[in-house]
């Protein structure tokens, strides 16, 4: 008997069941098919559709006249491209957007044709319960039928060289030379009947039986697989991945996967399977699993490239780091958990690692094996732990103390060529040479910071970075700043990687990716295409790709890509991201390192907050082509709308009439696996710059202008390059009074007339204009000075109050030595006093910051930073030049007010873990931008101006008034960008 083990599909694939809800709105499917632009269709016993990823069409009587009467039931898509629909009594042919019907005319008799092949020659062959027919050019011929007894009609299949195999319950043989040659006969087939078959992809052919699933191949039986008890005798669809996975899809059973690894697993309804009829299986072009139920409509299987071990497989808390012991043994350091070993796909915990009582037990940072075997091992406020030795089969450990690293918190952990270990702690920098362990004091170059990452380069060079700290290298002893143009000294740096070709990799939570060889630097940003999320760590695979993990998930970067970047050959990075959708349990862990790690096999380990991810690079398959735009129709105005095969080649013109109101294009592109991820770029005539849309359709094209346009339209995967673009070309005709003879007679004459009208209106609209900012001004500086004499006000009238009550309460408990129940009342009315005083001075301050006054804009700013980090988790980080003089103090206020209302909103609505505010004097301006990580939102779903939020409204009218320019990016799940750039007048500088 096979050993069957039952697995959740979850756990190698991301389930998609398509239902009414997602569009789908039959659920009792019969066969599926894809043509070579990309489109799944289906059948469903009746009638049948097609699915482009994202919308299903359906295609019936009323759609094309091909399917009156059209009982359809199986779907074939040749090697020319056409896609053929057994029906009943019909046979349906679908090339070039258009149908062509084979009925009595053509060959084809009565009967169900349930079943559809080819063969070399690209002819097709249909079957129906009592006949066999092949296409002759354009009619259809009977093909002889297989000698001896035949039940529940026949099944047709062509293996890899073109032969065509055909079988029934009691009989399979191929056609070879005008005739068949049987391979099982009914003394074969009687206690062991044929179910089900399909080609293998190696050569040969899989026949399935009632009992087993056999691989024909060379002229003999290869292989039989067993099928196991409560899966026989049931029909079953047979499909072999590219994976080397045979799937068995039962009609009553669920799914049987033969893995190649050998494993047998059954999926069923207890299993996440929506129905147990399977019906069709299916894998496309993007290596996706479809297959088809009767009764659980369609669902699509697709891999994931990271293998995810959570709380399922005992990783029930965060992981800080990762590394590798020994070849297949993985070391991780838990947020809760302790110290981890990783082995055989089993997790246990470390046999020399204490019970987690305790917090200093149960948090590990930091792992390393070092040169003698020695595993290292940073805690979180207990210091460093060393465990060496095997002595009796028993370990040893040694614990560091604090005062040996200079801290109790180890962040990162690395050896030197040398042999000497480098320890990174939330206070600096310490090393252990010789045994001995000394910490680096601040005369050796470094500051007091939290070290967060260390490296050495090719030269030998130590090199370290921290977080606000910048980076540094260490040259005969001592440590210097080490600048990068491009990357601010402050920024966050995170993750350092010593390249095989000699480059040093810094990586910040800037979203920056920083080079440097030698004395050459180069940072690859946004403006180079660089994946939109922090660095935490990186790796170096044996593909040639340099993987970047961070939040929130991992990317792989093309080494040469990025060579031609920094050479100037290549405008953008190529890139691939992987998250959720993936598999990657991320965000990684950005706090310790080493937080992903590349293990003897080649694969990779990434520690996250959700568990570990592992994937083999080698294993990748590549990514999928651009999706290919098709425009389906166009429609004008109300007309009858003009097909594709209408519309001609691109770039030939349609002229469409003067009363031109709206042209409604529809388009289409088909991406079957990730279909959100697809962005798409327009533009109305060539010459125009390509515009970022949302994927709308149909496109509507409203109050065109007489002229010549050629709309288009392109598409690209989310990391991927754009496209091939689709495109229409019209031309609008004018009326005879919009042409330029007639407007020449009229333009003339009123010219003078007109020019002057248009100066007194724009007058007027100026004046307009002016008065209504005058009094937006007036208004908002009469409400700061307001706030102005209200906190001056607070500050000496009840602050003095408040004061002169709290000393002489403290006085009377000093020098009267009043008995205990009145030195309790004294007690409680100082704590009152001074209770009230603080929130007196939080009030004033809230209504103008004295800072701003008293030391200027940076360092108002900076106190609104610190007193946001002092009250919420989310971690500020902030970048300001010196705005001394740059803004005249009115401006100073609004420019203020503005990041303290952006402040706000990260606080109350973004869920935001880390915020960056950075405040740029540039040539001509003053540039701030307030970053934060948090949930985002959609700004085209907040409304238009006159809809924003009063909070937005404020801001927005504030930016105005001082000349400025106030611009929010912002995507759900994607932070929140907003930017404010205030230009700086030659009399204010």
């Amino acid at each position: 008997m096979a050993h069957l083990a039952t697995a959740s599909l979850a756990r190698e694939y991301a389930v998609t069941v398509f239902d009414q809800e997602m569009g789908m709105w039959k659920f009792a499917l019969a066969s599926l098919a894809q043509t070579p632009d990309g489109w799944l269709w289906w059948s469903a016993f009746g009638s049948m559709g097609r699915f482009d990823g994202t919308r299903f069409e359906e295609f019936s009587a009323w759609s094309s006249p091909a399917f009156e009467q059209a009982w359809t039931r199986a779907l074939f898509a040749d090697r020319r491209g056409r896609l053929w629909a057994g029906c009943e009594g019909r046979i349906l042919c679908h090339e070039t957007n258009t149908w062509r019907v084979f009925a009595a005319a053509e060959g084809v008799g009565r009967g169900l044709f349930n079943n559809l092949t080819d063969d070399a020659q690209g002819a097709l062959w249909a079957a129906s319960a009592n006949v066999i027919l092949r296409e002759t050019g354009t009619r259809f011929a009977a093909v002889p039928l297989p000698q001896g007894r035949q039940e529940r009609g026949f099944r047709l299949a062509t293996d890899r060289i073109g032969t065509v195999w055909c079988s029934s319950d009691l009989y399979l043989g191929r056609f070879e030379q005008g005739g068949w040659v049987q391979v099982l006969d009914e003394a074969q087939t009687q206690t062991n009947r044929v179910v089900g078959m399909a080609p293998a992809r190696a050569g040969g052919f899989w026949a399935g039986c009632e009992n087993d699933i056999k691989l024909w191949r060379e002229g003999g039986w290869a292989k039989a697989l067993l099928r196991p008890e409560g899966f026989r005798a049931d029909p079953v669809a047979l499909l072999e991945d590219s994976r080397g996975n045979l799937w068995a899809g039962g009609w009553r059973s669920g799914l049987l996967i033969y893995g190649a690894d050998g494993q047998v697993r059954s999926i069923t309804v207890r299993e996440g399977l929506p129905n147990n009829s399977i019906t069709d299986l299916l894998e496309d072009a993007e290596g996706n699993i479809w297959f088809s139920s009767n009764g659980g409509g369609l669902s699509a299987l697709r891999p994931l490239v990271f293998q995810t071990y959570g709380p399922e497989a005992g990783v029930a808390q965060v992981v800080n780091c990762v590394t590798e012991a020994a070849p297949g043994r993985m070391v991780l350091g838990t947020q809760g958990d302790g110290l981890l070993c990783w082995e055989a796909g089993q997790l246990s915990r470390h046999a020399s690692w204490p019970e987690t009582n305790g917090i200093a037990a149960a948090v590990i940072g930091t792992v390393l094996k070092d040169r003698h075997g020695d595993l290292w091992v940073g805690c979180y406020l207990d210091g460093l732990k060393r465990v060496f030795g095997v002595a009796g089969g028993v370990e040893h450990m040694e614990h560091i103390s604090p005062a040996q690293t200079g801290a109790g918190t180890i962040k990162s952990l690395f050896e030197d060529r040398q042999g000497r270990l480098w320890i990174g702690t939330v206070a600096g920098l310490a090393v252990r040479e010789e045994g001995q362990f000394r910490v680096c004091p601040p005369e050796s170059g470094l500051p007091h910071m939290i070290v967060h990452a260390i490296s050495q380069d090719r030269d030998g060079h130590i090199w370290v970075c921290g977080s606000g700290y910048g980076l540094f290298r260490e040259q005969a002893g001592r440590f210097a700043r080490f600048p990068v143009p491009g990357l601010d000294t402050n920024a966050s740096f995170r993750a350092l990687l010593a390249g095989r070709d000699g480059s040093l990799w810094v990586g910040t939570a800037q979203r920056a990716l920083g080079r440097i060889q030698g004395t050459n630097c180069f940072v690859y940003g946004e403006v180079q295409g660089l994946p939109p999320f922090s660095i935490y760590g990186m790796l170096e695979d044996d593909s040639g790709y340099l993987w970047l993990g961070g939040s929130p998930g991992a990317a792989r970067v093309r080494l040469t890509s990025l060579d031609r970047v920094r050479a100037g050959a290549q405008a953008q990075i190529e890139w691939q991201v992987f998250g959720r959708l993936e598999g990657f349990p991320g965000p990684l862990s950005y706090s310790f390192q080493p937080a992903c790690w590349k293990a003897s096999d080649g694969r990779l380990w990434f520690a996250a907050v959700r568990g570990l991810g592992v994937v083999d690079p080698s294993a990748l398959p590549p990514p999928p082509p651009p999706p290919v735009v098709v425009i389906d129709q166009v429609q004008v105005n109300s007309e009858p709308p003009i097909q594709r095969r209408e519309l001609g080649q691109p770039g030939k013109e349609m002229r469409l009439p003067p009363n031109t109101r709206q042209v409604a294009v529809q388009y289409s592109f088909v991406r079957l696996g990730q279909p959100g991820r697809v962005r798409f770029q327009q533009r109305l005539r060539r010459e125009d710059p390509w515009q970022d849309v949302s994927a709308s359709r149909p496109v509507l094209l409203r109050d065109l202008r007489p002229g010549n346009y050629e709309f288009g339209v392109r598409a690209a995967d989310h990391d991927g390059p754009w496209g091939h673009a689709a495109a229409v070309a019209f031309v609008v005709r004018p009326y005879y009074w919009q042409t330029s003879w007639f407007w020449a007679g009229l333009l003339l004459p009123a010219a003078a007339i007109a020019w002057r009208a248009h100066g007194w209106r724009m007058a007027a609209v100026e004046r307009r204009r002016q008065a209504q900012a005058d009094f937006s001004r007036q208004l908002i500086d009469s409400q700061e000075a307001d706030r102005k004499r209200m906190a001056r006000e607070l500050h000496d009238g009840l602050g003095q109050n408040l004061i002169v009550i709290k000393n002489r309460a403290q006085l009377g408990l000093q020098h009267l030595d009043p008995p205990a129940p009145l030195a309790a009342e004294l007690r409680q009315i100082s704590h009152a006093a001074s209770q009230a005083l603080e929130d007196m001075r939080a009030t004033a301050h809230a209504l103008h910051p004295y800072e701003l006054d008293r030391f200027g804009l940076k360092q108002a700013l900076e106190a609104l930073t610190q007193r946001a980090a002092e009250a919420s988790p989310t971690k500020f980080l902030t970048d300001l030049d010196s705005l001394d003089g740059l803004l005249k103090p009115s401006d100073q206020s609004h420019f203020f007010r503005i990041i303290q209302e952006g402040m706000s909103n990260i606080l109350r609505h973004a869920r935001a873990t880390e915020v960056i505010l950075e405040v740029k004097h540039q040539a001509g301006s003053v540039r701030a931008t307030l970053l934060d990580d948090g949930c985002g939102f959609n700004p085209l779903a907040v409304g238009t101006p006159g809809q924003l939020g009063f909070g937005f409204q404020s801001m927005t009218e504030r930016a105005h008034l001082i000349g400025g320019k106030l611009r929010i990016q912002s995507s759900p799940g994607r932070g929140t960008r907003l930017e404010l750039t205030v230009p700086v007048t030659s009399s204010t500088q």
